[in-house]
């Protein structure tokens, strides 16, 4: 008996629900925006019938539990080449091809270019989620190597798939800069917010006031520039900052000092619970990066209570406008990022801060508004 006999309820093109798989590069790791949206979309899809088959490696599992992750059908001697990029999407599409039998599916790739890109075989259909396209706006933001790949791959996924989901209107508009010809397959669904009813409006006026960031280790991100804005800061902020293990490193290095001082408390690999616990007890959210499709934790600190310092012109502006956030062109000064933080942190203490909010959050896209958007171009391509 094969995944698809003994999982028919999850949808066989039974009732016009569409058996759909999920491409799983990149689901199985640690914090990530990716892996957010997919977890929030997957919990948001399966209230409209659908969970998603994730091809991949059994670590997504533990992201997953609600769902069946199929295991690539790779030789154990394989493992190491399956995850790189330019070998995986064959494994996938071999892994697929045995499942399917010919059944009319659909395969989605929820990260940049992470889809099958061989020649689609019998009825079957793609779909390619992009957030965003930094290599191409700007190589030397990103490592050399992620830069080749994207180079390699992106031009000839977007030629493979029938529909292409962007998460902002600012990943579109990039995205057309380099692949004019594909507006046509296009589509704008927006991340999206979980428990509007939970919004954080009282915070605590307070002596001392807590700054929070999230953000793993890439160059454009600008965790040096964090770390001097903490250093800047006056005494009474601080900076708590979640991120990964390249990124602990570099706060050693360069902040060490702040972090004795605890100026700058850093985390890594924390748990959602703790990851909660930060939202409520900061009063900002800071995030210098130069480049964002969307920006999930920002949306996330806005539910929380926070205001947003961010930079202008890219997918944060999208959603955090003047009223809850403070933007800052991407050239200016540390001095500048200070300024802002202590100009977001005094919003609150205004009397139309909770209405302003309130409106703020009440525009924002939802997950569930995602997941039935996501399902319409599913069911649009039976």
């Amino acid at each position: 008996m094969n995944l698809l006999q003994k999982n028919e309820s999850r949808g066989a093109w039974v009732d016009q629900t569409p058996l759909v798989f999920w491409d799983g590069y990149g689901l199985g790791g640690g914090y990530s925006g990716v892996l957010t949206h997919a977890s929030c979309l997957a919990e948001a899809l399966k209230e409209e019938g659908i969970q998603p088959v994730i091809i991949g490696e059994n670590s997504c599992q533990r992201h997953f539990p609600g769902l069946v992750v199929q295991s690539l059908q790779v030789n154990p001697a394989l493992q190491k080449i399956a995850r790189i990029k330019m070998f995986w999407s064959g494994f996938v599409d071999q892994t697929l091809s045995s499942l399917v039998q010919e059944k009319p599916h659909i395969i989605h790739g929820l990260s940049n270019f992470n889809i099958p890109l061989q020649a689609p075989f019998s009825r079957q259909k793609r779909v390619l989620t992009i957030h965003d396209v930094i290599p191409f706006l700007d190589p030397s933001a990103v490592s050399m190597s992620y830069y080749l790949q994207f180079k390699a791959v992106l031009g000839r996924a977007v030629h493979v798939v029938d529909r292409i989901i962007c998460v902002s209107n600012w990943t579109l508009q990039c995205l057309l800069t380099f692949f004019p010809h594909i507006e046509d397959k296009c589509t704008i669904i927006h991340n999206g917010v979980n428990n509007k009813n939970k919004m954080d409006f009282d915070k605590c006026s307070s002596v001392a006031y807590e700054v929070l960031s999230i953000a793993r280790y890439e160059k454009y991100k600008r965790l040096e520039m964090l770390i001097e804005i903490s250093r800047k800061m006056p005494n009474h902020f601080s900076l708590n900052l979640v991120t990964d293990n390249k990124g602990r490193l570099v706060c050693e290095k360069l902040g060490a000092d702040l972090m004795e001082k605890h100026k700058l408390c850093v985390y890594v690999g924390i748990s959602n619970d703790h990851l909660e616990n930060l939202y409520q007890k900061s009063h900002v959210y800071l995030h210098p990066s130069l480049y964002e499709g969307f920006n999930i934790p920002a949306v996330e600190a806005l539910i929380h209570g926070l205001p947003v310092v961010h930079c202008k012109g890219i997918g944060t502006e999208e959603i955090i406008g003047p009223e809850v956030g403070v933007s800052l062109d991407p050239k200016e000064k540390v001095g500048a990022w200070v300024d802002a933080v202590e100009e977001a942190a005094q919003k609150m203490a205004k009397s139309q801060w909770k209405l302003e909010l309130m409106s703020a959050v009440e525009k924002l896209p939802t997950w569930q508004q995602n997941a039935k958007k996501t399902k319409e171009i599913y069911l649009s391509l039976v």
